[in-house]
């Protein structure tokens, strides 16, 4: 074999180990991009998220139903009653937490509520989405229900939704909580649902906590309750809310990443 025959035939071997390692380069490229979005949206769900505290307004307190005739009444700027207290009547407990910027968007939102007066009854005791309002937030005894189900309109042309069943249980003493990661999670899709409903940034979310049975008729007794929080906003109900990022967060993150592949391939 000539020279020249063995020049060109060591010049088309480099040429295809240049070519397959060319190959194995980018389909590295590929797979590091792959893995980069998969992280890039989880940091964003998490490390980007932000946190804050919200409080319950001033206006929550208690609404009720009298045993002796059915009407409704408020108890303003109270604590969160549950159970059988004076009239005699049932209670309830009712929130309302400002919703923040939709654009935010909302990840989840524990609850969490400080016990003052303990007590045991003998029906769970339930979370519902009542829905929200405009304006300056007020009682509405109508709210009351002693009850598991609600199928009642109450708000926004649309009945209660129920987030969290036996938040307390049956025959269970009642204490200070906070609601758990899917119970969260469950609340914070809830307030995320408010927005498509029509609700803006500084609207109320209303929250109410409620036997889901007669516990006056059960008990015939008015002091078969539990409070939460106190009627002078010392201890109010309390929303964490975690937010997940823009969409253009993630996207930036996305195009860096990206870029960063490049340079690095192209040098």
């Amino acid at each position: 074999m000539s020279r020249h025959t063995q020049a060109a035939v060591q010049t088309t071997s480099q040429s295809r180990d240049r070519a397959a390692n060319d190959a194995r380069s980018q389909s590295r490229h590929v797979l590091l991009l792959a893995v980069l979005i998969t992280l890039s949206f989880g940091a964003a769900r998490s490390a980007m998220g932000a946190m804050y505290v919200v409080n319950s307004d001033a206006a929550d307190g208690a609404v009720y139903r009298l045993t002796s005739n059915g009407n409704y009444g408020t108890f303003n700027t109270q604590a969160l009653i549950v159970g059988a207290a004076s009239g005699p009547a049932n209670y309830n407990g009712i929130m309302f937490f400002a919703l923040p910027d939709p654009l935010l968007g909302i990840d989840r939102a524990a609850l969490h509520l400080t016990l003052t007066s303990p007590n045991t009854l003998p029906f769970n005791t339930d979370l519902w989405g009542i829905g929200y309002i405009h304006g300056s937030p007020a009682l509405v005894g109508s709210w009351e229900v002693h009850a598991d189900t609600d199928p009642r309109i109450l708000l926004n042309g649309v009945a209660p939704t129920k987030l969290v069943n036996n938040l307390v249980a049956a025959n269970t003493a009642a204490a200070t909580l906070t609601t758990n990661i899917p119970q969260s999670i469950a609340i914070g899709s809830y307030l995320q649902s408010l927005y498509t409903a029509g609700a803006v940034a500084g609207d109320f979310v209303v929250l109410r906590v409620n036997a889901d049975g007669d516990t006056y008729a059960q008990t015939n007794s008015i002091l078969t309750n539990f409070r939460w929080g106190t009627d002078v906003q010392s201890a109010p109900a309390q929303l964490t809310i975690t937010t997940v990022p823009e969409p253009a967060s993630a996207a930036m993150l996305l195009i860096g990443g990206a870029a960063t592949l490049m340079r690095r391939r192209q040098g």
